[in-house]
């Protein structure tokens, strides 16, 4: 991946954890979607990219790994919330990612109506 995709995919990865958190709409998160789409970049990650290599990468740089900034508002750029997160909720983030990319179903299946419980039923054995 170059960076560009790179960032494309992290933007939809981020995306669906916000969704995830219930941060974003089902809505909001197509219409993500449909820009990653527009702009042809990747919504997963090539076969021979292995998403722990990835994971270590960023890491690496744990104070934006650790770290999320969320804006709270799709339609405001002015107030961030900053959070940290906890070792072992990054650890179960982390087991989600890669579970995520091994089934290679889940951005596929957002262009599905069922999409928003589709997620939340494969998600629910995380809680």
């Amino acid at each position: 991946l170059n960076h560009g995709e790179a960032v494309g995919v992290g933007m939809l990865c981020a995306a669906k954890l916000s969704f995830l958190l219930n941060k974003l709409s089902i809505k909001e998160f197509n219409r993500v979607m449909g820009v990653i789409k527009k702009y042809k970049l990747p919504t997963k990650l090539p076969s021979n990219c292995e998403p722990q290599k990835i994971l270590k990468a960023m890491e690496e740089n744990k104070k934006t790994f650790y770290r999320v900034a969320m804006d709270l508002s799709l339609n405001s750029h002015k107030y961030f919330q900053s959070r940290e997160f906890e070792s072992e909720k990054i650890e179960k983030y982390k087991e989600m990612a890669t579970q995520s990319h091994k089934n290679q179903s889940m951005i596929e299946a957002s262009d599905s109506f069922n999409f928003s419980n589709f997620l939340k039923k494969y998600y629910a054995q995380y809680d």
